[in-house]
């Protein structure tokens, strides 16, 4: 797979989420329930950091077989979609991730003073 290169560090948790969320494999609780049960407490670590092996596979596989059911062609079907999603999303990953991050590490005060900014025009 093409995905070894970015498995020797690990494997960013929100990305592998949007893909799967994409697929329809995983619900937007789901996701919230994934990010806040990596350990970590800024959104920053939440989405950026990686998933480790182990983790990364269990969470494919079990998505995988909840998808395709006890049919093994529909789960090579959904490994090969979940493949092709990953490189397309991969390189606007950072690009549409670090608004959402930035605007989650906002101070209150940034945050009101966003909000004026935004009443002013």
């Amino acid at each position: 797979m093409k995905l070894d290169r970015e498995l020797e560090y690990g494997f960013s948790r929100q990305l592998s989420v949007e893909v799967l969320q994409q697929m329809e494999l995983m619900t937007e609780k789901e996701r919230k329930e994934f990010l806040e049960k990596s350990g970590y407490r800024k959104s920053r670590n939440k989405m950026m950091n990686s998933l480790g092996m182990k983790e990364y596979l269990e969470m494919l596989e079990g998505k995988f077989e909840q998808g395709s059911g006890s049919n093994p062609a529909k789960e090579i079907e959904l490994v090969d979609k979940y493949v092709k999603l990953i490189e397309e999303n991969k390189t606007s990953f950072i690009a549409k991730a670090m608004p959402l991050i930035r605007f989650e590490e906002m101070t209150p005060y940034e945050h009101s003073q966003r909000q004026r900014r935004r009443d002013a025009r």
